[in-house]
């Protein structure tokens, strides 16, 4: 399905490129045509729930699909118990979408075993290959001999990197700048591959969010200051480009944008969450949503994401989409890689 699918997109973003001819013709014929790659992405779950969210993603024709965490709610100390859970989505109206479609993801505290779960959790380990199971992983793939199932992912040519954030399986039961999200080991891991990184686009995917500070009773990396200032500090030593975030676990979907100090400027970093594939937050929670995130960067109802990537004429393009699986409502961001080899926002 070609990216002129986003009804309504062109005109607004290409009055914003302003006077760049080549860039706004580039983006005008990219997409006019099937876009280079698309990944679709969605988080939480519910086993038991409405499943009809399959034929709908299926008629995006994703080149992959994403899962972000809370993929089923296991929710026990029991593996038989977890296993079927997961047994019912795979049998279910998914069992020919993952058919279809590759698969990869990553877990939260759902399907890691227990609610706000973490590193004392004693079925970590099995709970571990059930989840590489439902992922489809080789019995070959090094996730399965490690602690932990965090691990990256190349697209492109290695133009696009996502790096796959544990934040369950280390996890310290204490919050605060002395505890740890990520442990020294998986920490280690991560620097070394933001260090080889040559990608255009680096993206890391946790379940929890990371820009914004703690939302109602749900968990984020400010609760973990230390380890969140770490990740904004190593992007900077390692001078990624086009540094950009995905997250899943708060039962709506959301564009977020926050401003940190990056060497000697002040840099603006995106958040992609989209949450809530089965269910959605309470109404008596909207009100505080829309004015935390504003109206115009949150989807309320049962949702998915999705991200186009383009190359046209010489230019890189990266298309933010974010629908609603209960109506024809979706939101829509655009970036662009300069001149200058900087992610912008038209």
């Amino acid at each position: 399905m070609a990216g002129a699918s986003l009804s309504g997109l062109p005109l607004r973003v290409l009055a914003n490129l302003g006077e760049n001819a080549s860039l706004t013709k580039a983006f005008s014929k990219a997409l006019r045509r099937k876009q280079d790659l698309r990944v679709a992405f969605g988080s939480c779950h519910f086993h038991d729930g409405k499943q009809d969210h399959w034929a709908q993603i299926s008629r995006e024709r994703p080149d992959l699909w994403l899962w972000l965490g809370d993929n089923i709610y296991g929710d026990s100390r029991d593996i038989s118990v977890i296993k079927a859970k997961y047994h019912k989505v795979e049998f279910g109206p998914y069992a020919q979408f993952r058919r279809t479609y590759p698969i990869d993801g990553i877990w939260d505290d759902h399907d890691f075993g227990e609610d706000n779960a973490n590193k004392t959790y004693p079925l970590k380990e099995q709970t571990q290959q059930l989840h590489l199971d439902f992922l489809g992983v080789s019995q070959e793939d090094p996730r399965r001999f490690q602690e932990g199932i965090y691990h990256t992912r190349e697209e492109l040519d290695g133009q696009i990197k996502f790096f796959f954030l544990d934040t369950r399986y280390f996890k310290d039961e204490d919050k605060g700048k002395d505890a740890t999200l990520l442990g020294e080991a998986q920490w280690q891991w991560l620097e070394n591959e933001m260090a080889s990184s040559t990608a255009a686009i680096n993206i890391f995917v946790t379940p929890i969010g990371f820009l914004l500070n703690r939302l109602f009773v749900t968990e984020d990396w400010a609760e973990y200051p230390t380890d969140k200032d770490r990740l904004l500090e190593c992007i900077a030593k390692y001078d990624l480009s086009g540094a950009f975030f995905m997250s899943g676990d708060k039962h709506f979907g959301a564009f977020i944008k926050r401003s940190w100090q990056r060497k000697e400027e002040r840099v603006d970093y995106f958040e992609f969450q989209s949450s809530g594939m089965t269910h959605v937050a309470p109404k008596s929670q909207l009100a505080a949503v829309k004015k935390l995130y504003g109206k115009k960067n949150t989807v309320i109802e049962r949702n998915f994401g999705k991200m186009d990537f383009y190359h046209q004429d010489g230019h890189f393009f990266m298309v933010w989409s974010l629908h609603s699986l209960e109506s024809h409502r979706f939101l829509s961001r655009v970036f662009y890689l300069d001149d200058q080899g900087l992610w912008q926002r038209p």
